[in-house]
């Protein structure tokens, strides 16, 4: 196959010059008159009121969790400058960065604590299977490790007699920021313990054994929490160590609270993509409208190598021509002669999983173009407008493969059902859906020659693979293989027997 060399990505290529509210910051953490947040993989600082931001990382690299220091000076943060995660600080009004940890882990920020910044790091793990908070001194760049055996998060007390923590950590994530799925109850559920440093006893948050709570902010008497305890959102809590009692604070229904900060008068945290500051003595809540309009080299129009990043290769019927999606963008490619074709031309939305027509005329790939995935089809040169077909859920959709003669599609979705759509009807057609979920719940489906039947696999209820036919014509499924044994991947044969 020819090399493919270059995609060009015209995303943002044009914008408006009036600043608009930039959403997707990150790791908000406040003190005083200042927030700082990343965005975009730098550290980025404002005033409380999210006026005049500021850059103050460069690095090409990630940076994120930013922590100012308890008296306004610094900025905590994890970032990679050197070819690995460790912990940095830099000048809360701008400067050159001072790395702070130098072991070939990754060492996560978590916080403050007095004059030393506590980070998390498994370094102490050969896996690593766990992770230790150690706190690192900014002038000496000597650190300690802490005494909580297992720790992840965590939140000194004022008089630093107690720490509230939790100790489950994710390896498989580079341990930067621990977040279960959504109602997850399994061995991993974060709890927070509120450690005793000279007695070593444990206290748990009422109520955290069915829950998972996690982000502890120790201000004055109260621990501050992210729990999803209530309706399923993750929301803003607080435990009164002194009555023990937990009150909700927040009742957002749409998005998830993901992080959460504070100093010893306010609570900053990231919801629906902004910034919010919320006063603990009143409960009031600022949104915040940030803009940044820096000079960031991802948002202006760019080449970059699509070659490195190639998936879901098909081959056309004639065997001339290569199609397969690249960085969003479905791409045609010729064995010996000819031009790359870029089919989808959309480098603002995400097209994917392309699927070649029988009969060579059609390309069928799904577009998130208008804000939901649909079905879109279009001409094998991309020269004339695509067929968009509106499928009808609001979904993640699979696998698109052609029927023989070149006029139906069947596809799944991710709640694992199974479809068919004929290209001219558009009206999606409901075959079957799988009974659990598994890295491998995958249909498998294929067509047989006729037209007129779809085999497939599905699991049964003792968990094992069998095999279906669904009878286009009449609309009904059978099941082909008796279940006592794992069957799948099945196709019909030429003769369609």
């Amino acid at each position: 196959m020819r090399k493919f060399l270059f995609v060009k990505l015209l995303v943002l290529a044009c914008f408006p010059l009036l600043a608009q509210e930039t959403l997707l910051l990150r790791h908000p953490s406040i003190s005083g008159n200042k927030i700082a947040f990343a965005y975009g993989s730098d550290i980025w600082v404002s005033n409380r009121d999210g006026s005049s931001p500021q850059r103050l990382t460069i690095n090409q690299d990630v940076e994120f969790n930013p922590f100012i220091s308890p008296d306004g000076k610094w900025i905590a943060f994890s970032g990679n400058y050197d070819g690995n995660i460790d912990v940095y600080v830099i000048p809360v009004n701008g400067g050159n960065p001072k790395r702070l940890t130098f072991h070939p882990n990754v060492d996560v920020v978590r916080g403050w604590s007095g004059g030393k910044v506590m980070y998390a790091s498994s370094r102490e793990s050969a896996a690593p299977r766990y992770q230790r908070l150690f706190q690192v001194d900014v002038e000496s760049n000597h650190d300690e490790v802490m005494k909580m055996p297992e720790a992840n998060e965590a939140s000194v007390s004022p008089d630093g007699k107690y720490t509230a923590y939790i100790k489950v950590n994710n390896p498989a994530d580079g341990n930067r920021n621990y977040r279960p799925f959504k109602l997850y109850r399994g061995g991993l559920m974060p709890r927070i313990w509120i450690f005793n440093n000279t007695t070593y006893d444990v206290e748990e948050i009422p109520g955290s054994k069915g829950n998972n709570n996690m982000r502890p902010v120790w201000i004055g008497d109260m621990i501050y929490f992210l729990s999803d305890r209530d309706n399923h959102n993750v929301n803003i809590y607080s435990f009164n160590t002194k009555s023990k009692e937990v009150k909700k604070l927040t009742d957002y229904k749409d998005y998830d609270v993901k992080t959460l900060q504070g100093d010893n008068k306010e609570l900053v945290y990231e919801q629906a993509g902004r910034l919010h500051i919320m006063n603990l003595a009143s409960g009031k809540v600022d949104g915040l409208k940030i803009s940044l309009n820096a000079d960031m080299t991802t948002r202006r129009p760019h080449y970059e190598d699509g070659e490195k990043f190639i998936r879901d290769v098909n081959i056309s019927p004639t065997g001339v021509r290569a199609l397969f999606e690249t960085r969003g963008e479905i791409f045609t490619v010729p064995l010996e002669k000819g031009d790359i074709r870029n089919i989808s031309r959309a480098p603002s939305s995400h097209e994917r999983s392309p699927s070649w027509s029988p009969d060579g005329r059609w390309i069928a790939y799904f577009s998130d173009e208008a804000g939901e995935y649909n079905l879109r089809i279009r001409d094998q040169k991309g020269e004339k407008n695509d067929i968009t077909i509106h499928l009808d859920k609001e979904d993640f959709y699979y696998r698109p493969v052609w029927s023989p003669d070149s006029k139906k599609i069947v596809y799944s979705d991710k709640h694992m059902r199974l479809y068919y759509v004929d290209i001219k009807e558009k009206k999606p057609v409901y075959i079957d859906e799988d009974m659990y979920d598994r890295p491998d719940a995958f249909f498998f489906a294929s067509w047989s020659t006729d037209n007129n039947w779809i085999v497939y696999n599905r699991k049964l209820k003792n968990h094992l693979r069998a095999i279906f036919v669904y009878d286009v014509v009449n609309k009904k499924t059978h099941q082909v293989t008796d279940g006592t044994s794992e069957a799948a991947y099945p196709v019909f044969s030429k003769d369609g027997k």
